[in-house]
C-alpha cells in the first residue's frame, strides 16, 4: 500500500506538473495543434522529465539516507524539464538555433546532475539528520495541483479557454485525489481498529489474572475504593467476604 501511495503522489504530482505546462507553454504556442506523432515526441521529453522528478522528489522525502543528493536530481530534473520545454517551443516558432538558451541550460542541468555525485555519504552536507514531518510528507503532493489550478484560473480570467488536454490532465489530477484520500482513509480505518485492539489488550492484561484470567487485585482494589465511596455519599451497605484455604501456598508453590 506503501508503493499504492507513492504512485498515487506521483500520478498527482506529475498530471499536475503537465496541466501547468499544458496552460503556460504547449497549448499557447501551437505545440497541441500540430501533428499527433509530432506532439507525441514532443510532449514525452518533458512529460518522461517530470514523471523522474516527481520519482525523485517522492524518495527524498521518504527516505532518510540520500536525501541531500537526491534533492540535487531533483534540481537537476526540473532544470532539464525547463530546458526540454524552452527547446520545444524554440522548434515550433522557428527560433532555435545551436547554441540558444535552452542548449545553455542542458549543459547547466547535466552539471548539476554531475555535482550530486560529490554529495556522498561521506559528505558533511549528506546528513541524516534533516527531518520532514509527516504532515509535510502528506501535503506537498497538493502543492504543484493547487499551483496548476491557479494557473488555469488565471488564464480563464484572461479570456482563454480550457481545451482537451487542460480537462484530461485536470481529471485526472481531481483522480489521483480521489484514490488517494480513499487509501489514506482506509489506512486510517486500519490503524484505528489495531489501536482499540492493542488498547483492549492491554486494559485486559492490566486488569485480570495472567494464569487464571480472573479480576487481579487491581480490580479488587478499584472496586473496593468505589464501594467506600458509595457507601460514604449514599450510605449503602458494604460488604466483604474473606475466603481462605489452609496451606494453599503449599500447592500455589508446588503446583502453581
Amino acid at each position: 500500500r506503501t508503493m499504492m501511495r507513492w504512485g498515487l503522489d506521483g500520478t498527482l504530482v506529475a498530471s499536475s506538473v503537465l496541466l501547468m505546462l499544458w496552460s503556460t507553454v504547449i497549448e499557447p504556442s501551437g505545440l497541441a495543434s500540430t501533428a499527433l506523432g509530432a506532439t507525441i515526441v514532443t510532449v514525452s521529453y518533458p512529460l518522461l522529465d517530470v514523471l523522474l522528478l516527481t520519482a525523485t522528489v517522492l524518495a527524498a522525502l521518504h527516505l532518510k539516507v540520500g536525501r541531500v543528493r537526491m534533492m540535487f536530481v531533483a534540481v537537476s530534473l526540473a532544470w532539464l524539464a525547463a530546458a526540454d520545454v524552452l527547446f520545444n517551443y524554440l522548434s515550433v516558432h522557428g527560433g532555435y538555433e545551436p547554441g540558444a538558451v535552452c542548449d545553455v541550460a542542458y549543459v547547466g542541468a547535466f552539471a548539476f546532475l554531475a555535482a550530486a555525485t560529490f554529495v556522498g555519504p561521506g559528505s558533511p552536507r549528506e546528513g541524516t539528520g534533516v527531518t520532514v514531518s509527516d504532515t509535510m510528507r502528506m501535503a506537498l503532493p497538493y502543492v504543484p495541483f493547487i499551483i496548476a489550478v491557479v494557473v488555469a484560473l488565471a488564464r480563464q480570467c484572461t479570456g482563454a479557454q480550457l481545451d482537451n488536454g487542460d480537462v484530461a490532465l485536470g481529471l485526472t489530477a481531481v483522480a489521483a485525489i480521489l484514490a488517494r484520500q480513499t487509501l489514506v482513509l482506509s489506512q486510517n480505518s486500519r490503524l484505528l481498529a489495531t489501536v482499540r485492539a492493542q488498547h483492549e489488550e492491554l486494559r485486559h492484561s492490566a486488569m485480570t489474572d495472567s494464569l487464571t484470567g480472573l479480576a487481579n487485585r487491581a480490580v479488587f482494589t478499584d472496586r473496593v475504593s468505589h464501594a467506600t465511596q458509595l457507601h460514604a455519599r449514599d450510605m449503602r451497605q458494604v460488604s466483604l467476604i474473606w475466603i481462605d484455604l489452609d496451606d494453599f501456598k503449599f500447592v500455589n508453590d508446588t503446583a502453581g
